[in-house]
């Protein structure tokens, strides 16, 4: 196997979508968490 066959810009390419989904994936997490939180103390007052 021929190390300059491999498309290293496809990888790092490929390397960047997945921390970008995964970024994504966790702020829309965190997000959804204090939407829960601020109903929580909505409720209580």
């Amino acid at each position: 196997m021929v190390i300059s066959s491999f498309n290293w810009a496809d990888a790092v390419f490929q390397i960047f979508w997945l921390i970008l989904l995964v970024s994504l994936g966790l702020l829309i997490y965190k997000v959804v968490q204090f939407k829960k939180q601020n109903e929580r103390f909505g409720k209580n007052r």
